[in-house]
């Protein structure tokens, strides 16, 4: 085998060890950091679209008509069916409807969705 040829397998062997490191690395990365850049990317997005700041658990749990202590105990479910009870109560197309209400009900469901706070 010619020198050159030997220079050129080595140069590839460390070019693509180095590749492989830095891809396994770069998915650990995300793994571990998604969530958050998730959580904030979207927290920048409802201020800068929907004026409205970061809400807290316990104004949360106060729109959705929730109690902080049964929060714990109820699924994914229990906490989807909590938000469509008080999504129709409110809707603007019933009589005793508000709009302001039913958008502060969907950003609080939105948020209690990606704070994950229903058990699983």
């Amino acid at each position: 085998m010619k020198e050159w040829m030997k220079v050129l397998m080595a140069y590839l062997v460390v070019y693509f060890s180095v590749y492989c490191a830095l891809t396994i690395i770069e998915k650990i990365y995300m793994k571990r950091y998604r969530k958050a850049f998730e959580g904030a990317y979207r927290k920048a997005y409802n201020e800068k679209f929907n004026g409205s700041s970061a809400m807290d658990l316990d104004e949360a749990c106060k729109i959705l008509g929730i109690k902080k202590s049964d929060l714990k105990k109820m699924s994914k479910a229990d906490l989807k069916r909590a938000y469509w009870k008080k999504a129709q109560e409110v809707h603007p197309d019933k009589q005793t409807g508000n709009e302001e209400v039913f958008k502060n009900v969907g950003n609080a469901w939105q948020w209690m969705k990606d704070n994950q706070y229903a058990a699983a």
